[in-house]
């Protein structure tokens, strides 16, 4: 499965799609929901919880996850998925040598806690920090790290200080970037 694609070229690691996209296999409730529980889709939305919210920051807010649902066609995770990074278009990710390939490998990155920016309102998303949440730190952010999943299953926490934190641009290719409507990032 790979990370949500929208235009042929942005990715989107921290959504998760209600279904599957004809001839793609994104990350999709669809096809994990009966084996990962915790989202349980309603006639308006979905009811997100369980492992596909990280319990650090608020709850998510029905009628976002709602209209999210119906603008999109996915929810906002707390979570980001870089699935199938061989496939992904040049320029979507800055080192997609560090993210997971056409199989799990131990030093490469499957998932991690979001940490995202969003250029409607310029706000931080992230799950860890004083402003925890979507979209909820005006910025700059002020997280204090992030949980990485890799390959081999270990979980690695990374600190802000391993951040250029002023230097988080979609534009810094020597930073882990991925971008979305080249203006939105999700930052690894």
């Amino acid at each position: 499965m790979e990370t949500a694609e929208t235009s042929g070229a942005y990715r989107h690691p921290p959504v998760v799609m209600m279904r599957n996209t004809p001839g793609r296999r994104f990350f999709a409730l669809e096809a994990f929901g009966s084996y990962i529980p915790g989202v349980n889709p309603t006639p308006t939305g979905a009811d997100v919880g369980g492992i596909w919210w990280c319990p650090s920051p608020p709850p998510p807010i029905p009628a976002d996850v709602a209209a999210v649902i119906r603008d999109w066609g996915w929810f906002n995770s707390t979570y980001s998925y870089f699935g199938r990074a061989d496939v992904w278009l040049p320029g979507e990710a800055s080192h997609p040598e560090d993210l997971t390939q056409k199989e799990l490998a131990p030093n490469c990155l499957l998932m991690s806690d979001l940490l995202s920016h969003w250029h409607v309102d310029d706000s931080w998303s992230y799950n860890h920090g004083r402003r925890s949440g979507i979209n909820m730190d005006p910025g700059p952010p002020a997280f204090i790290g992030l949980n990485q999943l890799y390959g081999d299953g270990r979980v690695v926490w990374k600190s802000v200080k391993r951040f250029d934190v002023p230097n988080l641009n979609p534009g810094n290719n020597a930073i882990g970037v991925i971008r979305a409507y080249s203006t939105d990032s999700t930052y690894y």
